[in-house]
């Protein structure tokens, strides 16, 4: 067992002895100590001060600290990228060589050279077939040879394998007769070598024979970023063999220096060289090592690929100098120039030429082709827009479009208005503007009011719409019911079908929104209000106009050359139906004090030749008729006669609407009608929102206010916040508590005004009674005109400790609450309940305070039972 134990010992100290110099561990070697218990595994590894994890992931692990290895020149891994400097530009060529330091791989398969030099630790394998099959694989031994049976020791060292073949089969044939022979190579010797300087990973590394320099810095990671890659040193025997530098085989492809390297062998790599940067329009950006002194503008852009096409002759040159940088500024046509010498650190750019085009006309928008067309005098806008159905698209809009044009050297701009309309079908038409260089043509569309303001409301309904849908779908049950959210009534049949056909046809196509966006009037017209807004000074007020009101396309527009209020109409689309009168605001600055005057125009005026010129910040409100209601809708069903949708006018009242339908069926409860309006829904969640920011509020106050150890809360305040919390999930209804019994009876006063979205639902007479809240069984129980609150309380099993009895109160079937204890002619003992009434049985919060004061107490009276105890013992 001892002996065992020693040769463990030997064993592991051999493992750790190779795994410290990252050297291939044998797999028989590992398999043994895996062999071993876990205990002395352990054991044997804290002895050594061995990670006996990283020991047992694998045998062929590589060390970050390494300095040998024995490595497959084909085999590399790759190592973080070079970074870039602090102009952006990466060292060039570094990147080719990254890799990281990688152990022994299997070399037996490379194929040799016949030119390849046979040394000591190189396998023969020789093969004889004939007269005599046999295999040998002969080792060459340190003297040089091999020891072939019968033929005795042939001398093979410094022969080059082809010869090995020829001088083997020549003696066999001699030898053996009858008997031929085969020559192969087995196993290649390895040798050891040194990578020296500025490598990422110097040190010794054992590679195999054909290993050659570049290789070899591949095993070693490549070169460190400080290290040259034009001046690498190749030592033999204390002797520089070979300077390689490694951009011919970077740029040109020659490795005629990457020698095969021998034992023994150092490559050296010293510290790089002069550096230029090159950059801009340059083929190739980079930091280059210059290897000569006497570097040259030409021979630096060389390097960097040469200019590209779009670059200029000019290139400027940065040189950091004792007193500050200078900067010189060179011509590549000039000969003396192209030889200016390049110096350590300079940065060299080439400029790019200007891609500017002066002689151009462009044009955007809803067009078929946007783009640039090339300008000539005489030019119009009628010989680039030339058919309606061939240049422009579906949507163009045809009566205004902008003429943008620069008209300074500081690119001020101004612009004109015209018709495409005119320009296509006129001829001679002044809208058919000659063009200068530079024009832009706009073309917008006729139908872009999703994204303007008027267009962002709508389309703000139309998601609320397509969400309401959402949630009446989430709501639907499996045999084709829906739950109304708002009224609570149960819709089944073909009004499901009509109320999902309703809230559809409501929902916008946003794909087809979408598709109008950029070419609307917003999207266009942005860049050219900013521009407007930027060249804006004292002298010259901004030329903007804002239109609003009862107009197709609302917004900010352009002050175009010689703009009327007829122009601007048109700009926005013109008139929506309800457009009754114009007001014309305008500031006047004439008295050296800014004044708001308003002018009301009549539509026929603005759109005559008397129309007003608009001048800088004018404001156009088209204001609605006094009239003028858009189309409102309402739903009624339930026990009516013809329920459904119905549109309604201005001032219709709610028993006008129960005429038109036909009056309520014989089934009917109006008693228990459900009245939801819309903007009662919001005004009630604009409440609920108060009323949860309140409760969390003065929950957080209590919490601070608690100031000793000995204070209680009846609620936890987490508790309390969880259930303020859980009115999140409340939603609003909107209902409105009427009296439709005598709104049917003709009362006037009861009767309601319809609005746009309201919804009354007639409910089925159900004789019944419900009991809610603190009662023994909340059910709902027959209605019996007999029976008092007392009664139908007492056959919900009664009332529990907890409840407030107090406080019982009745929700009518119209919505309404009665409190029978604050009216004297409402007793509990009293009948005045009807069919679909609830009764509640609130919470007594009182009860649960003295639950905690008792508990309080409770604990007092132990502490003072436990200390009287105490003292007495």
């Amino acid at each position: 067992m001892k002996i065992r134990s020693l040769s463990m010992s030997f064993l592991l100290a051999s493992i750790m002895s190779v795994h410290s110099y990252a050297a291939n561990i044998s797999p028989e070697m590992m398999a043994k100590f895996k062999q071993l218990p876990a205990a002395q595994q352990q054991a044997l590894a804290a002895q050594y001060g061995v990670d006996l994890d990283s020991l047992n992931s694998g045998s062929t692990a590589t060390s970050t600290t390494s300095t040998t290895s024995e490595v497959a020149p084909t085999t590399i891994q790759p190592r973080q990228v070079i970074k870039k400097a602090g102009n952006g530009l990466k060292p060039f060529g570094y990147n080719l060589f990254a890799g990281q330091p990688t152990s022994l791989f299997p070399t037996d398969d490379l194929p040799v050279p016949d030119d390849y030099v046979v040394g000591p630790g190189d396998e023969i394998n020789i093969q004889l077939f004939g007269k005599e099959n046999s295999t040998f694989t002969l080792r060459v031994s340190r003297n040089g040879s091999i020891d072939f049976p019968k033929l005795g020791p042939i001398s093979v060292a410094g022969l080059s394998f082809q010869e090995v073949k020829s001088e083997l089969n020549t003696r066999i044939g001699k030898q053996y007769i009858g008997v031929e022979s085969s020559v192969t190579f087995g196993a290649m010797r390895t040798m050891q070598i040194f990578i020296m300087g500025d490598a990422y990973k110097p040190g010794a590394y054992n590679v195999n024979a054909l290993t050659s320099v570049t290789q070899a810095l591949l095993v070693a990671g490549g070169v460190d970023t400080i290290g040259s890659l034009r001046n690498i040193q190749v030592k033999r025997n204390n002797q520089v063999i070979e300077h390689i530098d490694l951009y011919d085989m970077l740029l040109s492809g020659d490795t005629s220096k990457d020698i095969r390297l021998s034992a023994g062998d150092t490559i050296f790599v010293p510290p790089k060289g002069r550096e230029v940067s090159v950059q801009g329009l340059v083929k190739r950006p980079a930091i280059y090592e210059m290897n000569s002194p006497s570097t040259t503008l030409k021979q630096a852009l060389s390097l960097a690929g040469g200019v590209k096409s779009g670059a200029l002759n000019d290139v400027s040159i940065s040189r950091k100098t004792e007193t500050g940088t200078r900067l010189f500024n060179l011509n590549l046509a000039s000969a003396r120039d192209a030889k200016f010498i390049i110096k350590d650190g300079d940065n060299v750019s080439v400029i790019a030429a200007n891609t500017e085009n002066q002689n151009i006309v462009s044009l955007k928008g809803a067009v078929v082709h946007e783009g640039v067309f090339s300008y000539k005098p005489g030019l119009r806008i009628s010989n680039i827009i030339k058919d309606k159905d061939r240049d422009l698209k579906l949507l163009a809009d045809l009566e205004y479009s902008l003429l943008v044009r620069e008209i300074n050297s500081k690119h001020d701009i101004e612009v004109y208005q015209f018709s495409l309309s005119n320009v296509l079908n006129k001829v001679a038409s002044p809208d058919d503007y000659i063009l200068q260089p530079r024009d832009e043509i706009i073309i917008f569309n006729a139908d872009a009011r999703s994204i303007l303001s008027k267009g962002k409301n709508t389309l703000t309904a139309r998601n609320a719409d397509s969400q309401l849908a959402s949630e009446q779908k989430a709501v639907r049950a499996e045999d084709n019911k829906l739950l109304d959210k708002q009224t609570g009534a149960v819709i089944t049949g073909e009004e499901v079908q009509n109320r999902d056909q309703l809230t559809l046809e409501n929902v916008a196509d946003d794909t087809a929104t979408d598709r109008v966006v950029d070419n609307s009037r917003a999207a266009l017209l942005g860049p050219i209000i900013e521009r407007l807004k930027a060249q804006s000074s004292l002298a010259q007020p901004v030329q903007l106009t804002e239109i609003r009101g009862e107009i197709k396309y609302p917004g900010l527009y352009p002050i175009t050359k010689g703009m009327t209020l007829a122009n601007l109409i048109k700009a926005a689309g013109g008139f929506e139906e309800p457009a009754y009168q114009i007001e014309l605001s305008r500031v006047d600055q004439s008295s050296g004090n800014i004044n708001l005057a308003h002018e009301r125009i009549d539509l026929s005026v603005a759109k005559s030749a008397a129309s007003p010129q608009i001048l800088s910040k004018d404001s156009v409100n088209v204001l609605p008729h006094p009239d003028w209601r858009e189309e409102a809708t309402v739903e009624i069903f339930g026990e009516v006669k013809f329920p459904g949708i119905y549109t309604v006018k201005r001032g219709e009242s709610l028993r006008e609407l129960i005429n038109r339908v036909g009056g309520v069926t014989q089934y009917a409860n109006p008693k228990g009608t459900v009245f939801a309006r819309e903007e009662l829904r919001k005004i009630e969640n604009e409440r609920l929102a108060f009323l949860r920011s309140q409760l969390r509020q003065e929950i957080s106050t209590l919490a601070l206010r608690r100031q000793n150890a000995n204070a209680a809360y009846t609620v936890p305040p987490t508790e309390a916040m969880a259930l303020v919390n859980q009115l999140d999930n409340t939603n609003a209804v909107g209902r409105l508590s009427i009296n439709m019994p005598q709104i049917l009876a003709g009362d006037k006063q009861a009767d309601i005004l319809l609005e746009n979205g309201d919804k009354i639902y007639i409910p089925s007479l159900q004789n019944i009674i419900s009991i809610a809240g603190q009662v023994q069984y909340p059910s709902s129980q027959a209605f019996d005109a007999t029976f008092s609150i007392n009664d139908y309380i007492e056959r919900a099993g009664g009332d529990k400790k907890q409840a407030d009895t107090n406080r019982i109160y009745v929700i009518k079937a119209d919505g309404s609450v009665m409190l029978p204890s604050s009216n004297y002619w409402f007793s509990r003992k009293s009948r005045n309940l009807e069919p679909g009434d609830t009764i509640v049985v609130p919470l007594d919060t009182d009860y649960i305070d003295s639950l905690s004061t008792l508990s309080t107490a409770t604990t007092m009276m132990y502490q003072l039972g436990v200390a009287w105890k105490a003292i007495s013992n």
